[in-house]
């Protein structure tokens, strides 16, 4: 943060006077209020959210590179199939006006007093005329925000693999947005509960045995609540009674815990 601000006003000390009352770094400085935050105990917590994020960085890159991969290779399949497709739309013969609402069409696909226009234009920039805009149509549809928008002229403009393309938008929302998606998440929270252990080492902090922790659970004779100071030796032998693991981290982060 100090870094930040001694940059920042050094670079803004070195500009000509006629740009200084353009722009200014003054914002940068704000960082400072930063300070203070440290010193609460919640900032700990934070500390180890991006040091979760540091740790895991190998592992969001691979599942970001992967997604990539698929977002590339299903926009290669949309040039291929629908490339000029979102262009064509059903007109009124006379004025050659777009009808209302708008309808995508395909030779005589449009109906009687309708005909097919092949040259209106993309509605917006979400076509597959260029992998480029292939690539942004994927990001919309991954991120369910106007999916109809391209899922409504794909399946009008192409009537003859209407079935094909049903598959493909499922195929991206499953393999998109759910897998891969959820393999990310996957990583981080992984990598969250390693750190986590780590920060309650390094503050001189033990979290109780998971095995004791199933018995006070479960109310079994004899067991006692394990300490968050340290941990309590299991008693007697035999197969041990497992709580789920949810449960018992809801447990151990209750403050009334002993």
């Amino acid at each position: 943060v100090d870094l930040c601000v001694f940059v920042s006003y050094w670079i803004e000390m070195s500009l000509p006077a006629d740009l200084k009352h353009d722009w200014s770094l003054r914002a940068f400085r704000t960082y400072r209020v930063l300070r203070p935050l440290t010193q609460f105990s919640s900032f700990a917590g934070i500390l180890g959210i991006f040091r979760c994020l540091r740790y895991a960085m190998k592992e969001i890159v691979a599942a970001v590179s992967f997604l990539g991969l698929f977002l590339m290779g299903f926009s290669v399949f949309g040039v291929t199939f629908y490339n000029s497709s979102f262009a064509r739309r059903c007109v009124l013969p006379d004025s050659g006006v777009p009808v209302l609402p708008e309808r995508w069409c395909k030779d005589d696909s449009c109906g009687e007093g309708m005909v097919c226009a092949d040259d209106v234009g993309n509605p917006s920039p979400m076509h597959f005329d260029n992998i480029g805009a292939a690539l942004l149509s994927m990001m919309q549809l991954v991120s369910f925000d106007g999916q109809y928008e391209i899922m409504t002229p794909a399946l009008q403009s192409e009537p003859s693999f209407a079935s094909v393309g049903v598959l493909y938008f499922v195929f991206i929302t499953v393999s998109c947005r759910y897998v891969l998606f959820f393999l990310c998440l996957g990583a981080v929270t992984t990598t969250f509960q390693r750190v986590r252990r780590e920060l309650d080492d390094s503050q001189g902090t033990e979290r109780p045995d998971a095995d004791d922790v199933d018995d006070v659970l479960l109310g079994l004779p004899g067991a006692r609540p394990p300490s968050r100071s340290g941990v309590t030796p299991p008693q007697g032998g035999g197969t041990r009674n497992k709580v789920h693991p949810v449960e018992r981290d809801a447990m151990l982060d209750d403050e009334s815990y002993p």
